[in-house]
């Protein structure tokens, strides 16, 4: 009798470790599975994934030419404020004086300086004979 129950207890716990042999087997395979099945999943989405990462590209080099059109825009000055070119500081060949306000004889190439809206010419007066 002592036997029996020897060989039932072995047996018990043989059994409860093939048991647990087995219940470990199963979550083994069941994570193994959950691991296919995502990597399945990964599988169909990644062209949709790649795709929409294409577009984000496009869509962030259109971002980039736009940003540096208006900047290229908003730097450039609009045709009426653009510098104009410098006076010419070569005397003209101009031999015949301007007659200005019917008293003042001035030469084109007579210039005594130049700002940014006017030129400075000497004239001599007419009537005087002094040079203005």
């Amino acid at each position: 009798a002592g036997a029996v129950e020897g060989a039932k207890t072995l047996l018990a716990k043989q059994s409860s470790a093939d048991l647990e042999q087995l219940r470990q087997r199963a979550e083994r395979a069941e994570l193994e599975l959950r691991a296919v099945r995502s990597e399945m999943e990964l599988k169909a989405v990644r062209p949709e994934l790649e795709l929409r990462a294409i577009r984000a590209e496009q869509d962030l080099q259109e971002a980039r030419n736009k940003a540096q059109q208006d900047q290229a825009q908003r730097t450039q000055l609009p045709p009426q404020l653009q510098p104009l070119p410098p006076i010419e500081t070569q005397p003209e060949q101009d031999t015949d004086p301007t007659l200005v306000l019917g008293r003042y004889e001035m030469y084109r190439d007579d210039i005594l300086g130049q700002g940014g809206f006017s030129i400075v010419r000497r004239a001599y007066d007419r009537e005087t004979g002094e040079s203005v």
